[in-house]
């Protein structure tokens, strides 16, 4: 499941635009001193003034020697001399620009390191060698060589000075092998401050995640009931077979130091082998556990095969309970991979979730293949510090954002490692996985994750229509409803009728309005905001209100002056932030706390 091609989404695209920006300023520079002394030239104001003017290649070269001299004695150039100048410097210039863009596509993986380095090489290495004149001491035609003969003109300038162009071809192979090689599989880190650069070199000189023989991530994923269900995702070393099945055993009581036949139910899930862009291999599991009991504590070990040393230690979870009056969960979006991210982590599995609810931009991984190593990262963070003070794992509900997908209308099949490795829905295979799906929470709540324009999943009116039909039918009776997303419809930081905040408001809020949705989380803006009321986008005492903006662990806006008196927003600051929601009998309460555990807003929804 997604694509391993170097160019997803807008993000990618721009980052290798930044990496052409050195290529097009030297051209820019060197195209301009030639246009200022072309026009010098014609004007007759450069160099001394002889009966024929135009240039052709040959009788370039065939001056060099003539003009070499020239110099020598201090006489000025004529105007074919200049001419001759001018055209090398543009040929020169053109090899430059074509040698500069193998080599950054190259390194995109947009073209094979095998055949990038020999070909790039051998091109740059002809170029100098046609460019380079012929030695003073040598004719420049004989009978391997004419005016029209390029292949005899490397064999006589070579045979003339073998040593110069075997040096030389030495020297660009270095050239472009060295960028090539060890800049081969770039992926571009915008999660963590500052922005780190990565590639297949530098990444096969790190710590390997997966190495291992055994389990190297466990972490949990919710389906739609969520009393009685839940998702064990496994990434291993080894690779599933037919007779090495992924398992999870799992039993009521703990049986921590015993065989793996001791607990009371065993379930097999499902496999897939990733081979990822450095050609590292691993194991993908998920597995579909239900039939489980609301509001109960389970205990589990998962593995590959038989081998019991190759299971994980044993955890524990606990299944939501089926009143939504007594469910807590955390919610926030836009992690990063900072400090911060992890001091928040511990913030919030101090207050003892029962779930997460994540709204985007997780490891900030832009669908670079390359940047796997990001999402193994944000699994063992959330393996180490998403744990309740109980000892509980706590478990997710993602929405897709910007940054997974590579920015907006980003074809699904494309997405490398969202989808796959965070499988939200039983009995869905891995090609049919969606980006919108919706979870109950208890009997009389529900939680709808959408995609905020960031998929073609989500385009037109599709989305919208599922809701309708979703909340008129299976979640009919739901009194508590909320949906997370990652761009906000009315945001705190960019502005109100920005893309794609005002197409969404024209395609959901009327959904959202006529099932009376209870609270929207939102995203993406960097800073804390909580609205008034809305219905039909203007303010309603009976209406939703939109919580967010997504500021867990990245770096927050300086200032939200852009923002402030839009009628909308009833309170608003930038800070790190996650957002505490306690379900009651009739009212939903939240609670907006910072890296320092102050309670900075709290409100109440009655209902």
């Amino acid at each position: 499941m997604g694509s391993d091609a170097a160019f997803i989404g807008q993000y990618a695209s721009l980052f290798f635009g930044f990496a052409t920006i050195p290529v097009v300023l030297i051209d820019c520079i060197t195209g301009i001193t030639i246009l200022v002394l072309w026009i010098l030239l014609r004007m007759k104001r450069l160099g001394k003034h002889l009966d024929h003017d135009i240039v052709s290649m040959n009788e370039a070269e065939d001056e060099s020697n003539g003009k070499i001299k020239a110099i020598e004695k201090g006489e000025p150039l004529s105007h074919k001399d200049w001419s001759a100048i001018l055209l090398y410097a543009a040929i020169w210039m053109l090899v430059f620009t074509i040698t500069w863009f193998c080599i950054i596509l190259c390194m995109w993986r947009a073209w094979p390191v095998g055949a990038a380095i020999p070909v790039t090489t051998v091109f740059l290495w002809i170029s100098w060698t046609i460019l380079l004149p012929l030695p003073s001491n040598r004719p420049l035609y004989g009978p391997w060589n004419s005016p029209k003969s390029v292949l005899g003109q490397i064999y006589r300038k070579i045979r003339g000075r073998p040593a110069l162009y075997f040096c030389g071809l030495i020297g660009f192979f270095l050239v472009v092998f060295i960028p090539s090689y060890f800049g081969y599989g770039i992926c571009v880190s915008t999660s963590v401050d500052p922005i780190t650069i990565t590639t297949t070199y530098s990444r096969s000189r790190e710590v390997q995640y997966c190495a291992n023989p055994g389990v190297c991530h466990v972490y949990l994923t919710l389906p739609r009931d969520t009393s009685t269900g839940v998702i064990v995702n496994v990434h291993t070393k080894e690779l599933a077979s037919s007779s090495d099945i992924i398992t999870v055993y799992l039993d009521v009581v703990s049986r921590n130091g015993s065989s793996l036949s001791t607990y009371s139910r065993k379930v097999t899930g499902k496999s897939w082998a990733e081979t990822n862009c450095d050609g590292l291999k691993r194991g993908i599991h998920w597995i579909d556990v239900s039939g489980l009991s609301p509001d109960t504590t389970y205990y589990f070990r998962a593995g590959l095969g038989s081998n019991e040393n190759l299971y994980s230690q044993e955890k524990k979870f606990k299944t939501l309970s089926d009143d939504s009056n007594k469910i807590t969960f955390i919610t926030g979006g836009d992690l990063g991979l900072s400090e911060m991210t992890k001091k928040m982590m511990i913030v919030s599995a101090a207050e003892s979730p029962d779930f997460a609810l994540i709204g985007g931009d997780i490891a900030y991984a832009n669908a670079m293949s390359s940047c796997y190593r990001l999402w193994d990262l944000y699994l063992l963070w959330w393996e180490q510090h998403m744990v309740t003070p109980s000892g509980y794992y706590i478990p997710q509900i993602l929405a897709i954002g910007n940054h997974e997908a590579g920015g907006y209308g980003t074809f699904v099949g494309d997405i490398p490692h969202f989808l796959a490795w965070f499988p939200q829905e039983f009995g869905v295979g891995l090609n049919d996985r969606s980006t919108y799906h919706a979870h109950f929470l208890g009997t009389s709540g529900v939680v709808m994750a959408l995609d905020s324009a960031i998929t073609t999943l989500s385009e037109g009116t599709t989305q919208a229509d599922w809701m309708s039909r979703e909340f008129s039918t299976t979640f009919s009776n739901c009194t508590k409803k909320f949906t997370v997303y990652h761009v906000p419809l009315y945001p705190s930081y960019r502005t109100l009728d920005g893309f794609p905040s005002a197409q969404l408001r024209d395609i959901w809020v009327p959904v959202f309005d006529k099932f009376d949705l209870t609270i929207g989380f939102e995203n993406h803006d960097h800073a804390y905001k909580r609205t008034k009321p809305l219905k039909n986008s203007q303010v309603d005492p009976k209406g939703t209100v939109y919580v967010g903006d997504g500021a867990w662990g990245v770096p927050i806006r300086p200032s939200l002056a852009a923002a402030a008196g839009r009628y909308y927003l009833d309170y608003a600051v930038s800070k790190n932030f996650v957002v505490k929601v306690d379900m009651l009998p009739n009212a939903v309460n939240i609670t907006a706390i910072d890296d320092n555990k102050t309670r900075f807003d709290q409100y109440s929804r009655s209902l």
